[in-house]
């Protein structure tokens, strides 16, 4: 039964902002696959006693209350694709209740199989808009894709100064039957033109860092399989990203726009490593959800991954807490 919270009135949007101590915490969630069903449980050990998605609701649900973000991010898949899910307003129901009755603001990116039931793109979003605590954002309407928007951060609750930027991006679905759709030069433009303006609206003229999530790696994730470059992680499944193509570089629009110090993403579940390309950390959050395949069975435990923005937007860190019963802080790691 869903909780009456999720159909009051909705409480008024607030600004995000840093804690005193100069401190801002995002949990990112990716990959939960959610029905509006039971759900399946994939890839888990026999000994686990495994509820569907009921299981992965109790892991974000200890998580949360470990963490106290200031800010989630559903990182795509948020729900189960290939029409497994007969009502994706429920399934969306499901995997934000326990962010809503937290009180927490969120925002969900779109992956490739959240609009393969039974409610587009679009009229996904228009759910996930109406929601208490949501943050979500159509974005401009002549950009492809659904919810291209940023987030400003403040320092401080005057809203007098800008701190840390956060962009997300709507990275598609399938172009062809086995290729993945990139993000186009269209949103690289907005984004860069976004950058620009923000420039006079930080700590005197100097542009605030900022963070971008999307679903699908970019083409420079691959550079995991260069074995001199290092990497914090694991890379336990092929990088699922769209080709590379002649005249179109997404991490370079990002190293053009000069804000962007690291991306987070999901997609591929069993890969969790963050690498460096250009200046930029380039990030996994590893799957969380019991409904989509894993590697638990292999003692690969799902995961998330956590965001601390430090010293107002000039340090950040991250780590991953493991779901293995103790919520194991796994890899700790400082990114700038």
């Amino acid at each position: 039964m869903l909780c009456t919270c999720l159909l009051a009135e909705l409480p008024p949007r607030q600004p995000l902002v840093f804690r005193k101590d100069g401190t801002f915490k995002i949990v990112q969630l990716a990959d939960l696959h959610f029905t509006n069903e039971v759900g399946k449980c994939k890839d888990t050990p026999v000994e686990f006693d495994c509820k569907g998605d009921d299981s992965t609701i109790a892991t974000i649900e200890r998580l949360l209350d470990h963490e106290k973000p200031d800010l989630v991010v559903f990182g795509g898949d948020n729900i189960d694709g290939n029409g497994a899910v007969t009502d994706a307003r429920a399934a969306t129901f499901k995997f934000a209740e326990p962010v809503i009755k937290r009180k927490i603001p969120w925002v969900a990116v779109f992956g490739n199989h959240d609009d393969e039931n039974d409610l587009t793109r679009e009229e996904l979003f228009e759910v996930i808009r109406r929601m208490p605590f949501s943050l979500n954002e159509r974005g401009p309407l002549e950009l492809p894709g659904t919810g291209n928007f940023a987030l400003q951060v403040f320092s401080n609750a005057t809203l007098e100064a800008h701190a840390l930027t956060i962009y997300f991006l709507d990275s598609h679905g399938l172009a062809t039957k086995d290729t993945y759709d990139s993000i186009d030069q269209e949103q690289l433009n907005w984004l860069q033109e976004t950058s620009a303006n923000y420039a006079q609206s930080g700590k005197g003229t100097q542009k605030p860092n900022a963070l971008a999530f999307f679903h699908t790696p970019i083409w420079e994730y691959h550079g995991a399989e260069d074995k001199s470059v290092p990497k914090l992680g694991d890379q336990r499944e092929t990088i699922s990203s769209p080709r590379k193509k002649k005249n179109l570089s997404v991490l370079d629009a990002f190293v053009k726009a000069g804000d962007i110090k690291a991306t987070g993403c999901g997609h591929d579940h069993v890969n969790d490593y963050c690498i460096e390309q250009k200046g930029i950390q380039l990030c996994y959050s590893g799957g969380l959800g019991i409904g989509g395949y894993g590697a638990a069975h292999l003692g690969w435990p799902r995961r998330a991954r956590v965001w601390e923005i430090n010293r107002f937007g000039e340090g950040i860190v991250t780590w991953k807490r493991l779901d293995d019963g103790a919520l194991t802080l796994h890899h700790y790691q400082t990114l700038l």
